[in-house]
């Protein structure tokens, strides 16, 4: 059972006034942090299954939504995200595709090109996690980051088109984690790319897909330590790299 932010003010004001007539002030608000960070642990893990639930609707994503939030808080880390911009980007990052719920498996496993229709209907994705959420006023911060997370900086994205700054900041940092990992993955339509091509793709794709800052930082996280094990090399594009190139519109979706 989630534990509301009110809920918890309303333990916090009980405990205060009752708890406090015993003049056992430092003992009582130890207790309440007690409390509070139980509450904070369930959160989170509720959050955590939640977002494998989603990921277990294809096979095709399991983990990809913890994948993409532990990327994206390192790459908010070193933008110099405040706690609480980093726990509302951790809790987008868990829901970004919540709405795929609503989206059918064949369509999500498809191994081929996905028709008009199809797309039409994928691109939906993040209104209807929008909407699912919007009875949570909680999540009220939350929502934006995780419903923006397919608009690109020049504008071109979905589901508003909205450009540069008119997108939330994380939501911009959620972009470059999602798409990261939605390439290097494997999916029913195509292998996963290498991580050299995937960098060199969303590095191309700075200042039309991605905010220009958000991919200057993933990068400068990739020089600091190395993802999986990889020595990353910003050279030429390869052969490879090509063969990729028409699948990106569709990998960026998944």
């Amino acid at each position: 059972m989630k534990i509301s932010s009110k809920d918890s003010l309303e333990v916090i004001v009980y405990d205060w006034e009752e708890k406090s007539k015993n003049l056992n002030l430092k003992g009582n608000i130890k207790e309440i942090l007690e409390v509070n960070k139980k509450s904070d642990r369930l959160n989170r893990g509720t959050l955590t299954a939640l977002a494998r639930a989603i990921d277990a609707k294809s096979p095709w994503t399991a983990g990809h939504s913890e994948r993409v939030t532990h990327l994206a808080l390192k790459i908010g880390r070193i933008l110099g995200l405040t706690r609480e911009q980093l726990d509302n980007l951790r809790q987008a990052g868990l829901l970004h595709d919540i709405g795929k719920i609503g989206i059918p498996a064949k369509i999500l496993d498809k191994p081929g090109k996905l028709t008009d229709e199809e797309y039409r209907i994928i691109c939906e994705h993040p209104e209807k996690g929008a909407k699912i959420l919007q009875p949570i006023e909680e999540y009220a911060e939350v929502i934006p980051v995780a419903m923006q997370h397919h608009e690109w900086f020049n504008g071109k994205g979905y589901p508003d088109g909205l450009p540069e700054e008119e997108i939330s900041l994380g939501a911009r940092i959620l972009a470059v984690a999602d798409v990261f990992d939605a390439l290097t993955s494997d999916r029913p339509y195509r292998d996963g790319m290498s991580v050299q091509i995937a960098i060199e793709m969303i590095r191309e794709a700075s200042g039309i897909q991605f905010d220009p800052k958000v991919v200057d930082a993933f990068l400068k996280l990739l020089e600091e330590a190395s993802v999986g094990g990889h020595t990353f090399h910003m050279g030429l594009i390869s052969e490879n790299m090509k063969r990729f190139r028409r699948y990106s519109s569709r990998c960026v979706i998944q």
